[in-house]
C-alpha cells in the first residue's frame, strides 16, 4: 500500500486500476467482451490485484500459471488460449515505449499527491481518427494503449479528492477521440470532471474533436483562435450559438496572434486578447523548429 493512502482509498484505486488493466490488455489482444480469452484475462487480473505491488508484467505471469493449470486439467483449448495471450502481450513488451505499459511493480509510480504531474507522449504514434482499429499499425496500437493508461490516471486524479480543486489539461484531444471507445472515455471525463470539481482544459485543432452538442454543453468556457478553414469556422460559430454570417466568419478568420473568440458560462461572447504576462512564457511554448534553440536557452 502506498504511504499516505487510506486502506479504503487504496482498495478503490486498485479496483479502478484493474478495470483499466483489463481494457488495455483486451485492446492489445484485440478481444471483446464475448471473446472467451476475456475470462482468462479477468481471472489473471483479479489474482494480480490481490498480490503485493500489482503490475502489468505480473498479469502475463499469472496467465502462464493459468495455462499450466489448464494443462494439468487437460483443458487443451484453455491452455492454448493462455499461451496465445501471453505470447501476444510479451510481443508488445518488446516494442519501443512499451515500458510505459508494462512494469514489475517496483518502479516509481506517478503520485496523485503531487502538486503538478506532466505526462508527455511526444514520440508515441497514434492512429488517425479515420483509421479503423483493425488497421492500426503495431506502433499505433502501443500508442493508443498508452493513452488508455494515461486516461485511467486522469480518472483516478479527478476522483482522488473531491474537496480540493484539481485541474487537468489534455493537448491534442483528437487523439483520445480516434475510436468509439476513446469518445466514450472523453465524454465521461468531461461530464464527471465538472461534477467532481475537477475542471479540464481540452486543446485541439478542431471543434469536432471535443464532442457533440451534449458534450459541448458541459464546457463552460470556450476559446477559439484564428483559422482559415471555412468549414471549421462555421462549425465553431455554430458551437458558440452564433449565426455563421460572412461578417461573423470574418471576425474569426482575421484574429491576430494571441487573440481569440471567447464564450463564458453565461453564453457571453466576444474577442479577447490573451496576456502571457511574461515574455519568457511566450518563448518557452513556441513550437516551431526555428524556435528550438531559443526554447533551450529559456529552459
Amino acid at each position: 500500500m502506498r504511504v499516505g493512502i487510506s486502506k479504503e482509498n487504496y482498495i478503490e484505486r486498485m479496483k479502478e486500476a484493474a478495470n483499466w488493466a483489463m481494457d488495455i490488455c483486451m485492446f492489445l489482444i484485440a478481444a471483446d467482451r464475448k471473446d472467451p480469452r476475456t475470462n482468462i484475462l479477468l481471472q489473471a487480473v483479479n489474482r494480480v490485484v490481490n498480490k503485493s505491488n500489482p503490475a502489468m508484467n505480473k498479469i502475463i505471469e499469472e496467465i502462464k500459471i493459468i495455462g499450466a493449470e489448464a494443462d494439468k486439467e487437460e483443458n487443451i483449448i484453455k491452455k492454448n488460449m493462455c499461451n496465445e495471450i501471453a505470447e501476444t502481450l510479451n510481443s508488445y513488451k518488446q516494442m519501443a515505449y512499451s515500458s510505459l505499459l508494462f512494469g514489475d511493480g517496483d518502479e516509481e509510480a506517478i503520485s496523485l499527491e503531487r502538486t503538478v504531474n506532466v505526462l508527455q507522449i511526444q514520440n508515441l504514434v497514434f492512429p488517425d481518427a479515420e483509421t479503423a482499429p483493425e488497421n492500426y499499425t503495431f506502433q499505433e496500437i502501443v500508442g493508443y494503449a498508452c493513452l488508455l493508461a494515461i486516461t485511467g490516471y486522469i480518472m483516478l486524479f479527478i476522483m482522488s479528492d473531491r474537496k480540493e480543486l484539481s485541474i487537468f489539461e489534455m493537448d491534442e484531444a483528437t487523439v483520445l477521440r480516434a475510436t468509439a471507445a476513446g469518445k466514450n472515455i472523453s465524454n465521461k471525463i468531461i461530464r464527471m470532471a465538472r461534477a467532481l470539481q475537477s475542471p479540464g482544459i481540452f486543446i485541439s485543432q478542431s471543434i469536432d474533436d471535443i464532442g457533440d452538442s451534449k458534450v459541448l454543453n458541459n464546457i463552460g468556457y470556450k476559446f477559439a483562435f484564428r483559422t482559415s478553414d471555412d468549414e471549421e469556422i462555421e462549425k465553431t460559430l455554430r458551437a458558440y450559438g452564433i449565426e455563421p454570417t460572412e461578417e461573423n466568419k470574418e471576425i474569426l478568420s482575421s484574429l491576430e496572434n494571441g487573440m481569440c473568440l471567447f464564450q463564458d458560462l453565461e453564453g457571453r461572447t466576444g474577442v479577447v486578447a490573451i496576456d502571457a504576462v511574461f515574455e519568457e512564457y511566450i518563448n518557452a511554448f513556441k513550437t516551431g523548429a526555428e524556435d528550438k534553440e531559443e526554447n533551450e536557452e529559456v529552459s
